[in-house]
């Protein structure tokens, strides 16, 4: 997941960008500091996570406060008196997919956040607030390859990925050739929770365009099987002529 890292980063400044125009700040009282705690865990065993980043989201913006799990998944660190959200990345290992805490403990990906923050839990912080605990998916990233028929690689493509979050579908991001996310007639995505619904439209010029969708779990939908925890596919396009 390293490879991804450069594009996650861009991502990253860019909404911070969006948020900071469109959201407001909420208010905090920069004279008063008070503690927040909790534990970050595997969703599915109930492991605890080491080294996973916690950070304190003030609007658009991440304070300097932020805190880093221990080897029993705990995490403490101080910030401002106010309402703010919380989120949470596996930086150092990139394994775990992170995003804004919601009230069940779970994340949503800022992709989804962006266009309905009624999903994320606001923590109103006036003392020392425990309890905020984080549970984290496993990634799967999705590559594929696009060919003709015949086997060839096929240029001037691009990926369309959808994203859905109980039943609403959410636009994540397009993939284009030549672009981030590509090499040569190859793609590959950020990586999505495991268990996920996620819709792949591959089109290219004089090509029919073709929608994969799937989980991404080992329960597959149509077409794909998945048995290990990346996604590889073979995309073959049939011309229009």
């Amino acid at each position: 997941m390293r490879k991804h890292m450069l594009s996650f980063i861009v991502f990253i400044l860019i909404v911070t960008l969006i948020l900071s125009i469109n959201f407001p700040i909420f208010t905090a009282n920069a004279t008063t500091l008070c503690s927040i705690s909790g534990k970050v865990t595997d969703y599915y065993s109930g492991m605890p996570l080491a080294n996973i980043t916690v950070r304190w989201v003030s609007g658009g913006l991440w304070s300097m406060n932020s805190g880093l799990s221990n080897s029993k998944g705990f995490y403490k660190f101080d910030v401002m008196e106010g309402r703010q959200y919380i989120d949470a990345y596996d930086f150092k290992n990139e394994e775990y997919v992170g995003g804004i805490l919601k009230a069940d403990g779970t994340v949503i990906p800022w992709y989804i956040f962006l266009v309905d923050r009624s999903k994320a839990r606001i923590v109103n912080v006036n003392g020392p607030v425990s309890g905020l605990n984080i549970k984290l998916k496993l990634g799967y990233e999705i590559t594929g390859t696009i060919t003709d028929t015949g086997g060839n690689p096929v240029s001037k493509w691009r990926v369309e990925i959808r994203v859905n979050d109980h039943g609403t579908w959410y636009y994540a991001s397009t993939i284009k050739a030549g672009g981030s996310g590509s090499k040569g007639n190859q793609f590959y995505t950020s990586a999505f929770p495991s268990g996920t619904r996620v819709e792949l439209k591959i089109q290219a010029e004089g090509y029919k365009p073709i929608t994969y969708d799937f989980n991404t779990s080992t329960a597959s939908i149509d077409p794909i099987p998945i048995s290990s925890k990346d996604v590889n596919i073979t995309v073959v396009l049939s011309s229009i002529r």
